[in-house]
């Protein structure tokens, strides 16, 4: 993070007046070369914007994304930061846990604050930060907002070191039920999948799988986390059947997973397309039905194969894997041939496009 640097090297001969104007446009380009971030889409992002309105001198800003006033008054919170030249932000793993309608997220940070003077100092502490669910909301729309937040004086040496438990050695937090995300199921693509009517009815209902995992490195020692995975019926054709899974994990509500593809750019030899002659990644896009899926709970995996016509030489396979709480497609074959015969190729491996 940027800091803010004012220079005090001035020559004797400058009267004091010219001294404070050229250190007041010093600090005003100082605070522009920072860039500007207003991102309220997750829990942490919205702690960095807070912080970032902070650096840059923009209380109104920061002031703005409580849902509580944060001070007895804006005076007294602008007040507050009187004697504060920069701040660097660290922050740990967030949790989350749903509640009537809202999600709460819990962000551990640590800030290190420097004064006029140079004088560094940390503080330690928790945000919480409340989403309300978009869909049961009435105009005029509540964006995820700071509920509360309380930072302590840290005796740590590092910034890294005094980022604070929070509460994630309390084990894993409430997992959604097959009832919550049979509704958002049927209140999202109750129209557009076909087979809803029988989650609807009673006689499909999801699949369930509970996930557990470590969130990253730094949860190595610390219980795993858990996530909710539910598995609905959507659509069926001649030869394919589509999926759209729901996903609760601990930083994140209960949402559809969005599954990442490629976009293929493939020439053919012959006008029956039997004979490849190019296929090449042109880019990526994202879908919530994916096609013949299967999730595997021994690797926490979900592929997906879908046939191009009903003998399945022409196909696709998707290989998803699921890490930092999301899952990422790994990798990618296809056999875009229409000869009989089943000769995948590899147009992603390992993450990296082939």
């Amino acid at each position: 993070m940027a800091h803010y640097c004012v220079s005090r090297m001035m020559t004797a001969s400058l009267k004091a007046l010219t001294a404070l104007a050229a250190i007041l446009v010093f600090a005003q380009a100082a605070r522009a070369e920072l860039p500007y971030l207003d991102n309220r889409s997750d829990a942490a992002s919205l702690i960095e914007s807070l912080y970032n309105a902070i650096n840059r001198k923009e209380f109104a800003r920061a002031y703005s994304y409580f849902s509580n006033p944060p001070a007895d008054s804006f005076d007294a919170y602008v007040k507050g930061y009187d004697g504060t030249r920069s701040v660097d932000l660290a922050i740990g793993t967030v949790l989350a846990e749903g509640a009537a309608g809202s999600t709460y997220y819990t962000v551990p940070v640590a800030i290190r604050s420097q004064g006029p003077d140079g004088k560094e100092q940390l503080f330690a502490g928790c945000y919480t930060v409340r989403a309300i669910n978009a869909t049961i909301q009435d105009p005029p729309f509540r964006a995820l907002q700071i509920e509360k937040g309380s930072l302590k004086p840290s005796e740590s040496l590092a910034i890294d070191a005094a980022v604070p438990d929070c509460g994630a050695g309390q084990g894993p937090v409430e997992s959604a039920t097959a009832e919550e995300a049979t509704a958002l199921y049927l209140a999202e693509f109750g129209r557009s999948c076909g087979l809803s009517a029988g989650v609807r009815g009673g006689s499909t209902p999801p699949d369930v799988y509970e996930i557990s995992y470590k969130y990253d490195e730094k949860s190595e020692g610390k219980p795993d986390s858990k996530a909710s995975l539910f598995r609905f019926p959507c659509n069926m054709g001649a030869y394919n059947e589509t999926h759209v899974y729901y996903l609760k994990a601990p930083i994140d509500p209960l949402q559809p997973v969005a599954f990442v593809k490629p976009v293929l750019d493939i020439t053919y030899d012959d006008p029956d397309s039997t004979k490849l002659r190019t296929m090449a990644v042109k880019g990526f896009d994202s879908a919530f039905e994916v096609v013949n899926s299967d999730f595997n709970p021994a690797d926490n995996t979900i592929t997906t194969f879908s046939k191009w016509r009903g003998i399945g030489d022409a196909s696709s396979v998707g290989f998803y894997r699921f890490s930092e709480s999301r899952f990422i497609l790994w990798n990618y074959d296809v056999d875009p041939t229409y000869d009989g015969e089943m000769n995948e190729r590899a147009v992603l491996k390992d993450g990296k496009v082939q």
